[in-house]
């Protein structure tokens, strides 16, 4: 029996013991934390756009010690309590996005069998910031868990029915909670906390060296900020680069630098390649029409040295049956022979002021199931503009047109003929359907 009262008294002992120690430790963490961490916040300008400091004003519930054994989240003294409220606030200090300082105030009174405590509470908590584990996630930006770890000082006042004492003792607290961020001002928070506080509060020194408080409570944080400023713990996540990865990098730029040149080199030999394929293909296309030209010309020449050739020998000379290389007006174009005569036969008279013998200048060819009214032929193509701007006041959709045709056309010209006037007679005696 007097073992088991020494080892009380020794507990009690060393519980005072370490409470006044940790009054001790909560004055000198602000002294020294609190300086610190305003000249490392003077070190980071990049913090100026998160806000630091906040409010707090909070009420809860306080759980009863209801006689019913070992409950670790609830209350727990030497006799029976009944439940009862707490309430208070805090200014909270953010030294780093994982990490805050809260100093604060809380009042909770305690009622139990043979007592009645008040306990007016000046508290130190360090709250541990869990939204930085998940900050690359929307949900980081709305919901805030937390730890909490701190000191208490508890000035309180015992009543009971024989006596009544003040006492001031140190305590430890510990807890969770989790916040809800409604804007970068205004936040709701829960959390629960246990207290290990002084073993007077229920007025009876026996068990345990400390009385246990189980709080939950719920209250609202407000944030000193500028305009869309963010509380710290929103800040992106950054990391330390070390030697190992700068090396790393400049390596990794080198070598995109590097590629950077390849592509620039292969992008110039590309466009080299262009330029030449394209200066080919002009060269091409210059060498066609130099062939084209070059054949027209042939043809020209052997149909005059057979015109030489015959007119010696022919007593009167055929009119005519092939388009000659040159170039031509084309006026209308229609599957009704009769039409194209009517054509033929108006232009003839606009014609006679303007071309020499209108009458061989204007013709029709036949070409498929088309009959198309020419003028023609002119050497040059400038020759062309002035009786095109006639041809345009009778018919709109004149245009010029240049024989031989393109290599890509000759099919469509294939078997294109002049018909002349013995020719047309056969034809209005039996046109050709449409």
């Amino acid at each position: 029996m007097n073992t088991k009262k020494v080892q009380h008294l020794c507990r009690g002992t060393i519980f005072r013991t370490l409470s006044k120690a940790s009054f001790i430790v909560l004055l000198f963490s602000a002294l020294i934390i609190l300086p610190a961490e305003v000249f490392s916040q003077n070190s980071e300008q990049n913090d100026e756009e998160y806000s630091r400091w906040s409010m707090s004003l909070f009420g809860g519930y306080t759980y009863a010690e209801r006689g019913e054994g070992i409950r670790v989240f609830a209350s727990r003294f030497n006799v029976v309590s009944e439940p009862s409220y707490n309430f208070g606030a805090g200014i909270d200090y953010a030294l780093t996005p994982y990490w805050s300082i809260e100093g604060g105030y809380r009042y909770s009174p305690v009622e139990g069998v043979g007592f009645n405590t008040s306990i007016h509470t000046a508290s130190l908590r360090n709250k541990i910031h869990l939204n930085r584990l998940m900050i690359r996630r929307e949900i980081a930006q709305i919901i805030d868990p937390y730890l909490i770890v701190g000191l208490e000082h508890d000035f309180f006042q015992v009543e009971t029915p024989d006596e009544s004492f003040s006492r001031n003792e140190s305590s430890l607290i510990g807890g969770i909670g989790v916040a809800f961020r409604l804007s970068n001002r205004i936040e709701l928070f829960g959390q629960h906390e246990i207290k290990l506080s002084s073993n007077r509060i229920d007025n009876v020194d026996r068990g345990f060296p400390y009385d246990q408080i189980g709080m939950s409570s719920g209250g609202i944080r407000i944030h000193f900020n500028k305009q869309n400023q963010k509380p710290l713990n929103l800040k992106t996540p950054t990391r330390q680069i070390t030697d190992s990865d700068y090396d790393s990098f400049v390596t990794k730029a080198n070598e995109l630098e590097s590629e950077r040149l390849r592509l620039s080199e292969k992008r110039e030999k590309i466009d080299e390649l262009e330029r030449e394929l394209a200066e080919s293909e002009r060269d091409r296309s210059t060498m066609a029409d130099q062939i084209l030209s070059l054949e027209a010309y042939s043809d020209s020449l052997n149909r005059v040295l057979e015109d030489c050739i015959c007119g010696d020998e022919l007593e009167e000379k055929l009119p005519r049956t092939t388009v000659e290389a040159g170039h031509y007006v084309q006026v209308f174009a229609t599957r009704d022979f009769s039409r194209a005569e009517i054509v033929k036969e108006r232009f003839i008279s606009l014609m006679s002021q303007h071309l020499d013998n209108p009458e061989e200048k204007v013709f029709i060819i036949s070409r498929k199931q088309f009959y198309e009214v020419m003028i023609g032929t002119f050497d040059r193509f400038a020759d062309t503009q002035p009786i095109l701007r006639i041809a345009r006041d009778e018919r709109s959709d004149s245009f010029v047109i240049t024989f031989p045709r393109p290599l890509h056309l000759q099919e469509q010209y294939q078997g294109t003929s002049i018909i002349h006037e013995n020719t047309s007679r056969k034809l209005l005696v039996s046109p050709i359907r449409n």
